[in-house]
């Protein structure tokens, strides 16, 4: 019986040894992961910081590449669209200069459209945000043509009206020529104030920016105010006088060049 206990003893004793030992040894392989761990870590972040800095060597993040296509192909089509309404402004109304940035912004919006197509993103937003710049400039200087041809010409429509009411209350006319100048004064009246309101229109483009609306206004209310002193006119020889005068305004405000 004693050595039954003994041996029982014995074996039990052997068990705690081996399990004690078997953790031992994995307590040491776990801390040489660890270490190994350690040891990676820094070469893993250094790769990452890699990485990060080619990304911009190459121009910039994958959102900024996004950005710049978004906004170049809304770019591109918003400058063809406003070269081809400056090309019959600047041929009707435009100095040399005009025309000479002009030429220079379809060079430059010829060479950011290339850039687009060639999936050059940023290069293409920084050319064609700079030509959007360019055009901008070119219808400030624009804009200040119109607003000024524009109150010239409805400020003498005004003249004319006023004249022509007061005067036919001075004048003996029989009453059918005096009702038919009064119907003229009344209806060139109500265009007159149309054509103002184009105008305040213009104006309030032009002061926001919106160069391209602004002008857009102008060249209605110039529409008005030609059709006014055409209507007025006192007879076929000044009505030519007036189109030969107005040919090129009337011309681009229908959007053609005026041969």
């Amino acid at each position: 019986m004693k050595r039954s206990v003994d041996s029982l003893i014995k074996i039990i004793m052997a068990f705690a040894i081996a399990i004690t030992y078997s953790g031992a040894i994995y307590s040491q392989q776990d801390n040489k992961g660890a270490d190994k761990g350690k040891q990676n870590a820094p070469e893993t972040a250094k790769t990452s910081e890699d990485k990060s800095d080619q990304k911009e060597k190459k121009g910039g993040t994958y959102l900024d590449i996004a950005h710049a296509k978004d906004n170049s192909i809304k770019y591109q089509d918003d400058i063809r669209d406003d070269i081809h309404k400056l090309q019959v402004v600047i041929a009707n109304f435009g100095d040399a200069n005009e025309k000479s940035s002009l030429e220079t912004i379809q060079k430059n919006h010829l060479s950011g459209t290339k850039e687009l197509f060639k999936r050059n993103y940023l290069n293409a937003y920084s050319i064609l945000r700079d030509v959007k710049s360019q055009i901008r400039t070119l219808y400030q200087g624009v804009s200040e043509r119109y607003q000024k041809k524009t109150n010239e010409i409805l400020g003498r429509c005004a003249d004319v009206i006023v004249e022509k009411e007061i005067g036919s209350g001075n004048k003996e006319e029989s009453s059918g020529s005096a009702a038919k100048t009064s119907r003229k004064i009344t209806t060139n009246k109500i265009k007159l104030n149309i054509a103002y309101g184009q105008l305040n229109t213009a104006d309030k483009y032009k002061f926001d920016e919106r160069l391209a609306e602004a002008v857009t206004h102008y060249r209605i209310a110039k529409i008005y105010g030609i059709g006014i002193l055409l209507d007025m006119a006192e007879s076929e020889g000044d009505k030519t006088t007036l189109k030969n005068e107005f040919k090129t305004d009337q011309m681009d405000s229908e959007n053609q060049i005026s041969k």
